[in-house]
């Protein structure tokens, strides 16, 4: 919930800043933070209806989190002169994804959102051609 908040209060700050500048370039990252929003209620609410497209969008976007995080930990390694403090929020912000990926395949968490095996798979599919694709797209916007 504080996440929500969080990221609901940078949105709407980022998106009134963006408005009251007159001599901003438009930048499709701007608009990222409000597509997460859209997601993160989406999933909430699935979440509280015990919904199994709850867990496939959980698990699709934690798969799409670490193709987004390797990107990341290539600029680290890149520009490491400039960004050597940012390791270990680096190496965490890669290991939260995989826990949470962990954490979904378990047998009790899938029984209870009646996941069997072929929607494990191509859920597992799904995310991967999406962070593929995310990946992809990021490689080409830097």
């Amino acid at each position: 919930g504080i996440y929500y908040i969080w990221g609901f209060y940078k949105f709407v700050k980022d998106q009134i800043r963006f408005l009251q500048c007159r001599h901003c370039v438009l930048d499709i990252t701007i608009w990222g933070e409000g597509v997460n929003l859209a997601y993160l209620t989406v999933v909430f609410f699935l979440l509280f209806k015990n919904k199994r497209w709850a867990w496939i969008l959980l698990m699709t976007g934690a798969i799409s989190a670490v193709f987004t995080n390797i990107l990341q930990l290539y600029f680290l390694a890149r520009y490491w002169h400039f960004l050597r403090g940012q390791l270990y929020t680096a190496i965490l912000q890669q290991m939260l994804p995989i826990i949470t990926i962990v954490f979904l395949k378990r047998l009790p968490i899938r029984d209870f959102f009646s996941i069997d095996q072929q929607t494990e798979k191509r859920t597992f599919m799904a995310g991967c051609i999406l962070g593929l694709l995310y990946l992809t797209i990021l490689w080409i916007a830097w």
